[in-house]
C-alpha cells in the first residue's frame, strides 16, 4: 500500500494494484475511492475549492444551470419571481426603449409613444407587463430580431393603458427571440 504525508502527490502516471484511494479525514474517518470493475473514463476536477455532488447525497445547488434536466419526484422549490414596482417607460425605439430585468414589472409612468424592451431571450422565460400608466406602451423584443406575435423583427406591440399581459418566449436564435402574449383580465372591481 502506498502512503502519501501531507504535501505529497499522485503523479499522472500513477498506477495501483488495488483500485481504491483512501483519504483520510482531518479529525478522523477515511473516504474510499472505489473504481469499478469495468473501470473506463475520465473524472476531472475542478481547479477550486468545491463539493462533489453525489447520487445517494442529500446537497442544495446554489447559482447552477440545469440544460434539459430529467426530474423524476421530489421537491423543487423556486423563489419568488422578481418584481419591479415603479417602471417609467422610456424611448420612442427599441435602442433607447426601457430595459426589463425582472419577472413581473409595473409600468406606473410613460410618456406618449414611449416604450419598453423585453430582457435577453430564454426559451421558457415569462415576462408580465401591468401598465397602470396614463398613456399605452410600447412593447419590443430584446433585439433587432426578435419578433413579438409573429411581427416584424425588432418591431413594438402596443399595450394599452390599464391593460396587462404576459409575454413567452418561445424559441431563441443568433438574431433574437420569438415571443408570444398573452393578455390577462381586467383588474378587478
Amino acid at each position: 500500500m502506498t502512503v502519501l504525508t501531507e504535501g505529497e502527490y499522485l503523479r499522472a502516471t500513477e498506477n495501483f494494484a488495488t483500485p481504491a484511494i483512501n483519504l483520510a479525514g482531518s479529525t478522523s474517518g477515511s473516504t474510499k475511492f472505489v473504481a469499478s470493475a469495468t473501470a473506463s473514463g475520465v473524472l476531472t476536477f475542478p481547479a477550486t475549492t468545491d463539493t462533489i455532488a453525489t447520487l445517494a447525497g442529500t446537497q442544495t445547488f446554489t447559482n447552477k444551470i440545469f440544460t434539459a434536466p430529467t426530474i423524476n419526484g421530489g421537491t423543487i422549490n423556486l423563489p419568488g419571481r422578481s418584481v419591479a414596482a415603479s417602471v417609467t417607460a422610456a424611448g420612442t425605439s427599441l435602442a433607447t426603449a426601457t430595459l426589463l430585468n425582472t419577472d413581473i414589472n409595473v409600468i406606473g409612468a410613460a410618456a406618449s409613444g414611449t416604450g419598453v424592451a423585453l430582457p435577453t431571450p430564454a426559451t421558457g422565460l415569462e415576462i408580465t407587463i401591468f401598465n397602470t400608466a396614463t398613456n399605452n406602451i410600447k412593447v419590443y423584443p430584446n433585439s433587432a430580431g426578435g419578433t413579438i406575435d409573429g411581427g416584424g423583427a425588432g418591431s413594438a406591440v402596443t399595450l394599452t393603458t390599464a391593460l396587462r399581459c404576459t409575454y413567452f418566449c418561445t424559441a431563441t436564435s443568433t438574431t433574437g427571440g420569438t415571443w408570444l402574449s398573452a393578455q390577462l383580465g381586467v383588474k378587478s372591481a
